[in-house]
This record gives structure tokens, C-alpha cells and sequence, in this order.
């Protein structure tokens, strides 16, 4: 036996359609659970033997609610015609915002449109159908709801009105329709959003959207931190044109934040070199320190980025700032590059200056491998960038495993010894570095060399060493 004739014989001998036990241990209906389960002839057959056709799950959706969500015209008709009421709604949404946001199904509008949904239903999700439609980039949909009176001004405590949902999600068809039917560029936005209007297009990366609000009377102050902030975000998206767009119109190049410095540490954190040429030819200057790296210089070879970190190596003077993961000559050491490090000592670095704790550095330059990059939206009270790094490291220094792809950085001579970079190793000690330097778990630079079995550097640097290790 089917289960439409399973069904058909159960309702045959008078079994209630809308059972209160059912509803109330199972949390929903019947014919709910059928129009979710998109069974057609399940929901005709509930309709027939007197199901509720508006009665409501616990969290108060509709049958018609659920059908419009999945795009199913053909039981949305059902429902209609058996008394469905589309103004019926839980509040969180209505059975034409469903419509308008999931599918985008024209056809589906306008059968809830010609039964009597009303375009301008406000409700908990989106806000209007109208909304819905325009941040999910349905232009037929938005053309349907304006011809059938849908409130283009309408605000939503989150998506903020049409416009700037479908401007947010780079929907720029619907926005130039929005704009030629009077809707306002300058409305105060949703909380959903980052700064103004034009901020928040491009820091999603949609340059054309924001020339069209400005060339529409979008009301633009391009300075101050917002757009400061907005400059380091589309840095770390790669996005040269529109880095070049705002330090057009007046973005502080030299502007630091507390979490992720200047945008010179940003693109040289995530090796933008072209970006970070833009950015010297704009007038940013490259020793400008952040407590977490140092210089741009030091932040480049923290991840890596040697390309970026031969630009900023031309026009850093301050080598020898410490910088809280390590010099610039310790990581250069690290990842052994030998040019650079001739350079850096022939720039008058200190061979022997290093953080004196052992910091961790990253292995790799992936950014999953890299401290989070949504700490900026932390809860809780403010700590600088130091501190939570600090926490990170400590916690690696007592358990390193929780993260392989960081490792411990030593002092220059050290670390080219341990890295057994013997080229480097010869290139400090022409430099001066100090071979019977003390740090942390080695005594000297022997002892460094003999414990990580560099048998070919051991007679280089036990000359006039004065603790030899037996």
C-alpha cells in the first residue's frame, strides 16, 4: 500500500486532521508537515477532509509560509483556493517575503499578489518583500512589487532600506532601478552594515555600486576612521583599485589601528606589493612602528612576503626597531635570506639586537595558518594587540603542539645556526656578531651548534669562545 492510499484509508475512518495532541507533542500539524515535505497529494487530501488551511506551527508559520519558502507555485495555489489567507504571517517573515527571498520566482509573487498579499508587510527578517527581493538580487521581483506599490523607503533596523541591502550585496541592475525610483542614497543605514552606504560597498569590493551612490548624491566625507578602517579592510581583499579610489578622495595613508597597524603592515602582511608601492607613492611612510610587528619591513618577513619585503628594505631606515615577534635581521636570518641580510648589516643593523624571550613565529604564510583575523570584533573589554598575541604565545610556549605551524625565533647568530644557514652564520660573524651571546636555553653559539648537530659550524664559532661546552 502507497502512502497517499496509507493516508486515504486513515482519513476514510474519521481520523481528526488537526489533532491537538499532535500539535502539541510533535510541534506541528499535518498539513504542515506534508506542504514542508512537499507532498501534493497529501495536502490535497488533508484540505478535503477539513484541515486547518491557516493554522500555525509553535513558532507561528503557515503552510503557505513553508510552500512559498520552497518556490512550490502548485501547492501555494492549492492553498489559496482552499482559503489560505497570505497576510496571515508569525511575524518573522511572510509568505511574499519568503517568496521574494528564497527563489525569486515571478510567477509565485504574482499568484500572492493577485490573492491579496500585502507589498508592504513589514516583518522581523527583512524588513518589506521589497527588501528581500533587492538584497537577493531578484530585479524582476523588485520590478513586480514597485508596480504593485511596494514602499521604497522603508527601513529595516538591520538591512537598512532597499537600497542599501541590494547595494551591499553588489546588485548594481536593481540599484541604478532603485535610484531611478527615487529612493534615497543618503538614509541612515542598517546595523547589519559597516559606516555609511559607500563604505560598506566597498568594503565589499563593489567599486562601480559606490561611484554610482556618489554620482547619485551619496553625501561622502572620504576621511576619518571609518573610512581609515575601510581602506586597511579592502588591503587585506587585494583590491588596488579600490585602495586607489579612497587615497584619491583623502583616506589618511598613515592612518594606525590598534589591531592590524598602518595599511603599509597590511599589504605588507599579505604581500600586496603593488599595493604597497601605491601606497609609498602616496606618501606612507615605511618606519612608522606598530607595537605588534615593528616596521611594514618586519611585518613582510613575518609572513614571508619577500618580494614586499625587497620594496620596503630600499626605504627603511630604522632597521633596527625590535618589534615584538623579532628585528627584521632575526626574521630575514630565520627564513635565510641571505641578500637581505647582507644588505640589513651593510644598512648598520645591530648583528647581535633580538627579543630576548624566544617569540614564535609563523612557518607559513596562509592565512589560516595566522593569528585570527576577526579579532577586531572580540567581545569583551579592549586589549591591545600585544596582549592577545602574548596570550597566543604563551600559550604555545607551554604547549607548541597546539599550533605546528608556528616556531620559536632565537637570536640572529642563533637562529642562522640552528636554521644551519652557514653562509648567514659567516656574514654575522664578519659583522660582529657575539658568539658567546647567552640566550635562554643556549650558553653560547657552540652550544647551539653542537645541539643541533651543525658539525660544520662548530669549529666556525668556537673560535675565542670562552664557554666551551664539553
Amino acid at each position: 500500500m502507497t502512502p497517499r492510499e496509507c493516508l486515504r484509508l486513515v482519513l476514510r475512518v474519521g481520523v481528526d486532521t488537526n489533532p491537538s495532541y499532535y500539535r502539541r507533542r510533535i510541534g506541528t500539524t499535518l498539513l504542515r508537515r506534508a506542504t514542508s515535505d512537499g507532498r501534493k497529494d497529501a495536502v490535497m487530501l488533508l484540505l478535503e477532509n477539513g484541515a486547518e488551511v491557516n493554522a500555525q506551527f509553535e513558532e507561528g508559520e503557515t503552510p503557505l509560509e513553508i510552500a512559498s519558502r520552497n518556490g512550490r507555485r502548485d501547492i501555494v495555489s492549492m492553498l489559496l483556493t482552499k482559503g489560505a489567507d497570505p497576510n496571515v504571517h508569525c511575524g518573522e517573515s511572510s509568505a511574499l517575503e519568503e517568496a521574494c527571498a528564497q527563489g525569486g520566482n515571478g510567477d509565485l509573487v504574482d499568484l500572492l499578489l493577485k490573492n491579496g498579499a500585502d507589498v508592504n508587510a513589514e516583518s522581523e527578517r527583512y524588513g518589506t518583500a521589497l527588501i528581500a527581493a533587492s538584497r537577493n538580487g531578484h530585479l524582476a521581483v523588485v520590478k513586480t512589487l514597485l508596480e504593485n506599490g511596494a514602499c521604497i523607503s522603508f527601513r529595516h533596523k538591520g538591512y537598512g532600506t532597499a537600497l542599501q541591502a541590494a547595494a551591499s550585496h553588489g546588485h548594481f541592475n536593481i540599484v541604478e532601478l532603485l535610484l531611478t525610483k527615487g529612493a534615497d542614497v543618503n538614509s541612515e543605514p542598517g546595523y547589519y552594515y559597516f559606516g555609511t552606504p559607500v563604505q560598506e560597498v566597498l568594503r565589499q569590493g563593489h567599486l562601480d555600486i559606490a561611484n554610482l551612490l556618489i554620482d547619485n548624491g551619496s553625501i561622502e566625507a572620504f576621511h576619518g576612521r571609518e573610512y581609515d578602517e575601510t581602506l586597511l579592510q579592502v588591503i587585506q581583499k587585494g583590491r588596488l583599485d579600490i585602495v586607489n579610489f579612497l587615497l584619491k578622495h583623502g583616506a589618511d595613508v598613515d592612518y594606525s589601528s590598534v589591531w592590524d597597524g598602518t595599511a603599509l603592515h597590511q599589504a605588507a602582511s599579505y604581500g600586496n606589493l603593488e599595493i604597497a608601492k601605491l601606497l609609498l607613492e602616496n606618501g606612507e611612510d615605511a618606519n612608522i612602528p606598530f607595537e605588534k610587528y615593528g616596521t611594514a619591513l618586519q611585518a613582510s618577513l613575518i609572513w614571508r612576503q619577500e618580494r614586499v619585503a625587497d620594496l620596503l628594505l630600499k626605504v627603511t631606515t630604522n632597521v633596527n626597531e625590535k618589534g615584538t615577534y623579532g628585528s627584521a635581521l632575526q626574521l630575514a636570518v630565520s627564513h635565510g635570506y641571505a641578500t637581505m641580510t647582507k644588505t640589513l648589516l651593510e644598512k648598520g643593523i645591530d648583528p647581535n639586537a633580538h627579543e630576548h624571550r624566544g617569540r614564535w613565529i609563523p612557518i607559513e604564510t596562509s592565512v589560516e595558518h595566522r593569528y585570527p583575523r576577526d579579532y577586531r570584533y572580540w567581545p569583551g573589554p579592549a586589549s591591545s594587540s600585544v596582549e592577545r598575541l602574548e596570550g597566543l604565545d604563551s600559550e604555545m610556549r607551554f604547549e607548541p603542539e597546539k599550533n605546528p605551524a608556528w616556531r620559536r625565533i632565537w637570536p640572529p647568530l642563533h637562529e642562522a645556526i640552528v636554521q644551519g644557514h652557514e653562509a648567514i652564520v659567516e656574514l654575522l660573524l664578519d659583522h660582529g656578531a657575539d658568539k658567546s651571546l647567552c640566550h635562554a636555553e643556549y650558553e653560547n653559539a657552540l652550544e647551539a651548534a653542537i645541539d643541533h648537530g651543525r658539525d660544520g659550524l662548530v669549529e666556525q664559532v668556537s673560535q675565542d669562545t670562552t664557554d666551551v661546552v664539553g
